[in-house]
């Protein structure tokens, strides 16, 4: 958790994240066309960004993928 007066802090391109580098509020701040998708898996959220698929679980960033039009993802099959 960040204090609430800490900024967002800045954000490579979408394929440049790393691992743990993020949370789900930063990229929905930094990228307003982000969108989020239910992935149907407690404690996880998908976001897709720029042709990406962003996988968090807990909120914390986990991987970055290219993304897979038109398949229903879940985290087990991004493994």
């Amino acid at each position: 958790m960040r204090a609430t007066s800490a900024q967002v802090p800045q954000l490579p391109e979408p394929e440049r994240l790393a691992p743990w580098s993020c949370v789900v509020g930063d990229v929905m701040t930094r990228y307003p066309s982000a969108s989020q998708r239910d992935p149907d898996i407690p404690s996880q959220w998908l976001v897709t960004l720029a042709g990406h698929e962003l996988w968090f679980v807990h909120g914390l960033l986990q991987t970055v993928r290219p993304a897979r039009v038109g398949v229903d993802v879940k985290m087990d099959d991004a493994r």
